[in-house]
């Protein structure tokens, strides 16, 4: 009986294991820290990341680049995602209607 309960866990671990389309693809390389310590009206402010404020350097823009190469890949993951992103335009262009409307009213107000 145990050969067959442990049998039946193996087939049942196996079966739920995600395949490699489904799979989250690995975290990019965080950006290396820079602590910058300022002081502003007495008080010490301490920034570990105000490197990244700099687009200029290759570092900060190959970090972007991994980082919104990783966001496609989990955003290509969410099924119905045509529907979802569809029924969001549907829902702004609403908003956009009626923000029109109510400008076009104010001006009679």
């Amino acid at each position: 009986m145990k050969n067959i309960f442990f049998f039946a866990l193996i087939i049942a671990l196996t079966s739920c294991q995600n395949s490699k389309k489904d799979t989250i693809p690995k975290y990019p390389v965080s950006i290396e820290k820079y602590t910058v310590e300022e002081t502003i009206f007495n008080t010490t402010l301490i920034d570990d990341y105000r490197n990244i404020e700099s687009l200029k350097d290759s570092a900060v823009t190959n970090w972007i680049h991994k980082e919104n190469k990783y966001t496609q890949l989990l955003l290509n993951k969410i099924s119905k995602r045509k529907e979802i992103s569809s029924q969001i335009k549907e829902e702004k262009s609403k908003k956009t209607i009626i923000l029109e409307f109510l400008q076009m009213i104010s001006i009679f107000i």
